[in-house]
């Protein structure tokens, strides 16, 4: 199969988005009618989030003591003791390897993400609550890769979760420092 690139194709599909737009505010006029954006983690309480951390086993105390300090560097407090009520909110770092088969011998599925679970109640049925995620960040899905992660690859990781966590936190939360 021969690929061939027209680039007039380009211009042309260009041109009708083009057209769209300019029909679009003829006929609703300059105003943009969108709900603002606001951060899930605005109005959360760090002193009721639970920790939870799903790492290799033989790396969690050095894992778990990292993400700690990196809140308390931002004068952050997490709930790290484990009296948390079954209510509270989660915050559960996932970098977990999983090996494949025998037939696929050093190679790994790899889940990067952390994700703030929170007991919420359903706007359709208000008397029903349920666990969702309310913010997360880092990859969807498991990725191949074809060597075991590193500590060091862990932390780095960790430290771009638990970073973009706190970002976010302290810019939803008009926090300085």
């Amino acid at each position: 199969m021969k690929i061939i690139y027209r680039p007039e194709f380009g211009k042309f599909t260009s041109l009708i988005v083009f057209k769209f737009m300019i029909a679009s505010i003829v006929i609703f006029g300059n105003t943009v009618y969108a709900e603002p954006l606001v951060s899930t983690t605005k109005g959360l309480d760090l002193e009721t989030v639970t920790l939870m951390l799903r790492v290799p086993y033989q790396h969690y105390d050095r894992l778990f003591i990292r993400a700690v300090n990196h809140f308390q560097k931002e004068g952050l407090q997490l709930n790290v003791n484990d009296d948390s009520q079954s209510d509270s909110p989660l915050l559960k770092l996932t970098l977990d390897l999983k090996p494949l088969s025998e037939d696929c011998e050093g190679k790994f599925l790899y889940s990067q993400k952390l994700e703030l679970y929170e007991n919420v109640v359903s706007e359709r049925v208000p008397n029903v609550r349920t666990w969702s995620v309310t913010w997360t960040y880092g990859l969807p899905d498991p990725i191949f890769i074809e060597s075991k992660k590193t500590i060091q690859d862990l932390e780095r990781d960790l430290d771009g979760l638990i970073g973009h966590f706190i970002f976010d936190y302290k810019f939803a939360n008009q926090l300085k420092k």
